[in-house]
């Protein structure tokens, strides 16, 4: 590994389990504008009715000093399953814990609820500016 990603600790490592908002990694940013993850795969449950929910994340970014790094991201996202939270509180969450952990010029986070009831459900959190 090279000396710019040594203090990564979850790449080519089994992890068990899922991790915390305080254990995303970083890496130093190279010069791109924007970049952007997303899943079909991040589940919670409603904590009204226990009853689960499954959500689409889009996760965009214009990173200042710092880039997540992917496994501990999807490792953060998988430990919503076990969250009882609203889907808008989830947009809120995980903006919120991507803008302490990389400080990025601006961040989007959009949550899209898989259809209950008829309706779908979709939430927006922003901080800063996107490019």
């Amino acid at each position: 590994m090279s000396e710019i990603h040594k203090d990564l600790t979850l790449l080519g490592k089994a992890v068990q389990g899922t991790i915390g908002a305080d254990q995303l990694e970083s890496f130093p940013a190279p010069n791109v504008n924007l970049v952007k993850f997303e899943t079909h795969e991040v589940t919670s449950f409603c904590p009204v009715t226990n009853q689960p929910d499954l959500y689409t994340v889009v996760i965009e970014y214009t990173p200042a000093e710092k880039c997540v790094e992917s496994k501990s991201l999807k490792l953060y996202l998988n430990s919503f399953r076990n969250d009882g939270i609203f889907g808008e509180s989830l947009a809120d969450r995980i903006c919120t814990d991507l803008h302490k952990a990389l400080d990025p010029r601006g961040i989007r986070v959009t949550t899209i609820q898989q259809i209950r009831g008829g309706l779908q459900m979709t939430a927006v959190s922003v901080r800063g500016v996107l490019v």
